[in-house]
C-alpha cells in the first residue's frame, strides 16, 4: 500500500500575539511523538514557518502517514484535538 502524504497550511488571526504563535510552532514540533510516533504509522513530520506570508500561512506542516487508518487515528487523538 502506498504512503499517504498530508499538508497542512496554518494561519494566525492578525491579533494573535507573538508569544502564542510561538506556543503554537513549539506544540506542533512533537505533536507527531505525542500522537504516538511511528508506532502509530507517522512516518515523517516536520513543521516548519513559512517565509513567504503574502497568503497568510504561518507554519506548514508536512506529514507522511503508513496508510488513511494511520491519518485518522493521528486526527481523533486527543492531543491533536487538543492543538487544533
Amino acid at each position: 500500500m502506498s504512503k499517504l502524504y498530508h499538508v497542512v497550511l496554518i494561519s494566525f488571526r492578525p491579533d494573535v500575539s507573538e508569544a502564542v504563535r510561538q506556543e503554537v510552532y513549539d506544540r506542533f514540533q512533537s505533536l507527531d511523538k505525542d500522537c504516538g510516533g511511528k508506532e502509530a504509522g507517522i512516518l515523517f513530520w516536520t513543521v516548519g514557518r513559512n517565509l513567504d506570508l503574502r497568503k497568510n500561512v504561518h507554519l506548514v506542516e508536512l506529514a507522511v502517514f503508513e496508510d488513511d487508518s494511520a491519518l485518522q487515528a493521528f486526527r481523533q487523538h486527543p492531543k491533536h484535538k487538543e492543538l487544533t
